[in-house]
């Protein structure tokens, strides 16, 4: 299937709303973290085309565990 340079684009729109979706749901403090982990989940998921809801909540809890991700109170 050959795509058009506007599905591309319209692709890259969606993935880019779809990382910063996930910056605003980790709370992180800028969006250059949730773009690397964007980045992080969407290679995963490129390797590993059977990719579950669980494998990727698991590998977040792995980010918060091992201190890579923090997530701050904005009470």
């Amino acid at each position: 299937m050959f795509l058009e340079w506007w599905m591309i684009g319209m692709l890259l729109v969606w993935w880019m709303l779809s990382v910063f979706g996930i910056a605003r749901i980790e709370r992180q403090k800028s969006f250059a973290t949730g773009l690397g982990m964007g980045v992080k989940y969407t290679l995963q998921w490129v390797r590993d085309e059977n990719i579950t809801y669980k494998a990727i909540c698991e590998n977040l809890i792995d980010d918060l565990n091992s201190g890579k991700v923090e997530i701050e109170d904005f009470e």
